[in-house]
């Protein structure tokens, strides 16, 4: 099975699924997308080449309108680079702590309607809390600045060179009181 064929039935799949949790595909990110006024979350997939199949691995993502334009006022972003960028992401498998939980490997349709399955199963049980968690600026900030060394708020970002810029402007539009003590 070619990798493309793959990522248009997990698309369907998936798609269908997770229907009436409010998520529809958007081609631009190949991803679901799931939006509340200036919050939008969004569930995407990655391939790893593991011959004659692959592996699948579901990330999770946040990204909120307000903070991105804050943050492309100081920090050059490509245009074509603008529409990836998120104020928070985590692997599914992060969610729960164990890679082989979060990971698929898939080589036929049949095996891509079992992943697909299985996921949208941990997307419910995990993603959903952890997407409800995160649905305004203020539970943005919550997560990265009320204790920004725990486990939890190291977790939620991969682009670590980005938590900080993030942390800010996240307290600033959420109008944390402890504003200048994330400054610091």
């Amino acid at each position: 099975m070619r990798q493309s064929d793959s990522d248009k039935l997990l698309a369907d799949e998936l798609g269908r699924e997770l229907a009436n949790e409010g998520f529809r595909y958007v081609k631009s990110i190949n991803g679901l997308v799931r939006k509340s006024g200036d919050i939008s979350q969004w569930i995407q997939w990655y391939y790893t080449t593991r011959r004659p199949g692959f592996i699948v691995s579901p990330m999770l993502a946040v990204r909120s309108e307000s903070m991105l334009a804050i943050y492309k006022q100081v920090q050059q972003v490509a245009k074509g680079d603008e529409k990836f960028q998120v104020a928070l992401s985590v692997p599914l498998w992060g969610l729960m702590g164990d890679e082989s939980r979060g990971t698929f490997y898939v080589e036929t349709e049949d095996g891509v309607r079992r992943a697909a399955t299985a996921i949208a199963a941990l997307i419910r049980a995990d993603a959903l809390p952890f997407f409800e968690r995160c649905a305004t600026i203020a539970d943005i900030d919550r997560i990265f600045n009320t204790d920004p060394n725990s486990p939890a708020a190291r977790s939620v970002s991969l682009h670590n060179w980005k938590r900080a810029a993030n942390a800010v402007t996240a307290a600033c539009l959420a109008g944390n009181p402890r504003y200048d003590e994330v400054v610091d």
